[in-house]
């Protein structure tokens, strides 16, 4: 894309300005014309005036002078033809009247003064010549009879004067056609010269004011049509596109803006593709997160079931032991009824205590499998903790879009907590199950060696008996407390089963949370590759 670029004078200019700069130009050209027109106009005035002072003022004082000579010869050839006195008479009162005619005519003529020796020597010589004949025609009147020599003589002398002065005449008036010409011909070269003049401003000035204005116009169309093309291309997504405009107007202004806006715009999207990549990796490891938190949810369910049906068959087993006790007092009971049967009771409760030592065993060996089922138990809280607390902090590294996965990822840590108190609980009762039944244990085993001291001593049957009936009640309370410290083993593990379903419903929310966050990040980037970024 060519630079468009504002040089000299105007490209540092407004484009208000630059228009009242053609319009300043194009009056000042029409000033121009005018004033030279009017200069011409003034010319063509004073050839006018000095046509109409000169030569028609000489031409009309000439024609005077011709008809005023001509009425002088026609009344002396009319005096020398007419017989009648009267006319006569007239005749010669007209004559000198046309004498003086004649002689105002040739001063209003001679008074022109025109700047030219021969006009000068012509009017010099028709003067002189109409002095004499002035005097010699006054003479002939005055002295020679009609017809006489001397008046013969006289009248050839006047008609010579006559004949010079029609020649003079004429000449003066061809000098004054000549100069009439002369003038009229300079009018005419100063109308020419006014028009050509005027023309020439009015054209110069024209093409003055067509060169600015179009220079004028290329420095504004030039500009436009860069800044059409840039938003032509933004309009079909292409943001690689920049105005390379360099004035000083407002077209360059708004190119400027134009570009800086493009930029910012380009860099608003470079930052959101940016962003919905690292949106699109963030929801990959939540979803992975989810999924993980989801298979150590349903191992806990399936540990909690392990250790629900644990508890159970301890519970079963403790029920076993209250039995086998009540047979036992019932056993005792029986002794101190019929000490003759003791040996057989003795036997009979060797082989209970045997038994009940085998059950203790097992309640002891349940009671371990417990205790391992709630270490497994409490690894798995603490590693749903673990997870709970990542998924926190990329929720956090999410920002907004992330706060739905904050909630469930603090719903996942409050369950595992939960689960870590219940386990912990489980601990308690099962270590307190675990003495119990070292307590039944040593219990029973006492229980044995007193059936055998009775088998040797039927003699302390009944202090033996009395030692076997307390010890008896206590078995009765620990199994009892054994067989309530089993049921709250099962409903812990019933609360830790349903925490673990909670967990995997929370994980399976944080998979479909994660599933919305790809889809956005993908319509995201689908957008953002609508536009051409470079």
């Amino acid at each position: 894309m060519a630079v468009v670029t504002g040089r000299g004078p105007l490209g540092s200019l407004r484009v208000r300005p630059k228009i009242i700069l053609v319009v300043v130009i194009a009056l000042l050209s029409t000033v121009v014309a005018g004033v030279s027109g009017m200069e011409q106009m003034s010319d063509l005035r004073t050839k006018v005036n000095e046509i109409n002072s000169q030569s028609v003022a000489g031409l009309s004082r000439a024609a005077t002078l011709r008809q005023a000579l001509s009425r002088v010869v026609t009344l002396g050839s009319a005096s020398r033809l007419e017989r009648d006195p009267q006319k006569l008479k007239h005749l010669a009162d007209a004559y000198p009247v046309a004498m003086k005619s004649l002689a105002d005519s040739f001063q209003a003529y001679q008074a022109l003064d025109r700047d030219d020796a021969n006009w000068r020597r012509s009017v010099d010589g028709f003067g002189t010549a109409m002095q004499r004949f002035m005097t010699l025609s006054v003479e002939t009147r005055q002295k020679h009879a009609p017809g006489s020599p001397a008046a013969q003589g006289a009248l050839a002398e006047i008609m010579v004067l006559l004949e010079t002065l029609d020649t003079t005449l004429a000449t003066l008036s061809e000098h004054e056609s000549v100069a009439a010409d002369k003038l009229a011909d300079e009018a005419t070269n100063t109308y020419e010269q006014g028009v050509l003049t005027l023309a020439l401003t009015i054209a110069a000035g024209l093409l003055v004011a067509l060169g600015l204005a179009v220079r004028v116009a290329a420095g504004i169309i030039r500009p436009l049509r860069q800044v059409r093309a840039v938003v032509a291309a933004l309009a079909e997504g292409d943001l690689t596109r920049r105005a390379e405009v360099r004035s000083g107007d407002e077209i360059g202004e708004m190119a400027a803006g134009l570009n800086t806006a493009m930029d910012r715009m380009s860099g608003a999207l470079r930052t959101l593709t940016t962003n919905a990549d690292g949106l699109a990796q963030n929801a990959d490891r939540l979803t992975a997160t989810g999924n993980e938190i989801t298979a150590q949810a349903g191992e806990a369910s399936r540990q909690a079931d392990v250790v629900t049906q644990t508890a159970e068959q301890v519970s079963r087993n403790v029920n076993t032991v209250a039995a086998g006790a009540t047979e036992m007092g019932a056993s005792i009971e029986e002794i101190s009824r019929n000490t003759q049967q003791g040996a057989e009771v003795a036997a009979e409760a060797v082989q209970a205590a045997r038994s009940t030592s085998e059950l203790m065993a097992k309640l002891g060996e349940s009671s371990a499998e417990i205790g391992n089922v709630v270490k497994v138990i409490t690894a798995i809280a603490e590693q749903t903790n673990l997870l709970a607390l990542n998924a926190t902090i990329e929720a956090a590294r999410a920002g907004d879009a992330g706060k739905g996965f904050a909630v469930v990822a603090g719903e996942v840590k409050d369950l595992a907590q939960e689960t870590a108190r219940a386990t912990e609980d489980i601990s308690r009762r099962v270590l307190a199950i675990q003495e119990d039944t070292t307590n039944a244990a040593a219990a029973i085993t006492a229980i044995g060696t007193v059936i055998g001291r009775i088998n040797e001593y039927q003699t302390v049957v009944a202090s033996a008996v009395e030692e076997q009936s307390a010890t008896t009640n206590e078995m009765n309370r620990s199994v009892t407390d054994a067989a309530s410290g089993t049921t709250e083993i099962a409903d812990n593990i019933s609360a830790v089963a349903a925490a673990a379903q909670r967990t995997t419903q929370c994980a399976v929310d944080n998979e479909e949370a994660a599933g919305g966050l790809a889809r956005m990040s993908s319509e995201l980037k689908q957008l953002v590759s609508t536009f051409r970024l470079g």
